[in-house]
C-alpha cells in the first residue's frame, strides 16, 4: 500500500523513548516491502529544556513553548499530515502551540484524548496513571479522561521523586535492568491494588513515554497496561490514508 499522508514525530523529549516509538511504528507498518512504509518525518531537538521543570518551576518555560512550536512548524512545512508529540507532558503545552502555529490543532494528534476514546470503547472505567511530576500535578489525564467517564487515580505526591529517579531516569539514561522492571511492577502492586476496575484488574496508564520500556516484559494477569503511544500506532494503522 502506498500512503498519501505523512507522519511527523516531535522527539528529543526522551531520546530512547523516541527511538522505541519509532521502532514500534516501523514494526507495525512492516509488510516485507519497504515501499509500503508511510513517509515519516522526525524532529529531535535534544537542546530543549526540561518540560517538567518548565511546568513545575517556570524554568525556561517560554523557550520550551517556542521550541515545541518550532518543531511543529518545521514538520508542517515539510508536509506532515499528522504530528505526534512523543511525550505526554508536552501535551500540556498544546494550547500554546495551537495559538502560535495556525492550523496545528487539526494536525497534532492528542494521544491522551485518543486514549480516552479507546478506554471508553473498551468499557474501562477506572485507571491508575503513572507519569512525570508535572503531568501528575497538572492532572493532564484526569482532565482529558473524565469526559469519557473514566475515574483516574495516581500515586501520592510523596512518591513522585522516586518514580522519576528510579523509573523515568533509568530509561532516559539507557540504564534499564531486570531489577528496575521488577521494582516497577512491585510499585504498582504496592500502591494501586485498591484501584481495581470492575474486572478485578489494575488498569495502569503509562503516562510517561519512557515507561513502556519497563512494562514490555510483564506477563502477569493482574495488571493491564495502557500505552497512549501504542494506541496511537493502532489509530494510525486504521486511519492513515
Amino acid at each position: 500500500m502506498i500512503y498519501k499522508e505523512s507522519i511527523g514525530l516531535i522527539g528529543g523529549f526522551g531520546a530512547f523513548a523516541t527511538r522505541d516509538f519509532y521502532t514500534r511504528l516501523l514494526k507495525a507498518f512492516y509488510t516485507g516491502k519497504e515501499r509500503d512504509y508511510p513517509h515519516i518525518l522526525m524532529d529531535n531537538n535534544f537542546t530543549m529544556p526540561s518540560r517538567t521543570r518548565a511546568l513545575l518551576y517556570g524554568d525556561d518555560i517560554e523557550q520550551v513553548r517556542e521550541m515545541v512550536s518550532d518543531s511543529c512548524r518545521k514538520l508542517m512545512n515539510a508536509g506532515a499530515d499528522h504530528i505526534i508529540l512523543v511525550c505526554s507532558t508536552a501535551h500540556l503545552f498544546l494550547p500554546d502551540i495551537y495559538k502560535r502555529v495556525p492550523g496545528s490543532e487539526g494536525v497534532i494528534i492528542d494521544i491522551v484524548d485518543k486514549l480516552g476514546q479507546r478506554l471508553q470503547r473498551d468499557d474501562v472505567s477506572k485507571c491508575y496513571v503513572i507519569a512525570a511530576e508535572a503531568t501528575l500535578k497538572w492532572k493532564l489525564f484526569d482532565a482529558k479522561l473524565t469526559p469519557y467517564g473514566i475515574v483516574v487515580n495516581s500515586p501520592d505526591e510523596g512518591t513522585w521523586e522516586y518514580i522519576r529517579n528510579r523509573f523515568i531516569e533509568s530509561v532516559k539514561q539507557d540504564k534499564v535492568t531486570d531489577e528496575v522492571k521488577s521494582d516497577f511492577i512491585s510499585f504498582i502492586l504496592g500502591n494501586a491494588s485498591e484501584f481495581r476496575d470492575k474486572d478485578g484488574r489494575i488498569h495502569v496508564i503509562l503516562g510517561c513515554t519512557e515507561l513502556p520500556l519497563l512494562a514490555d516484559s510483564y506477563s502477569g494477569e493482574e495488571i493491564v497496561f495502557h500505552d497512549p503511544l501504542e494506541n496511537i500506532i493502532d489509530w494510525l494503522k486504521d486511519n492513515l490514508k
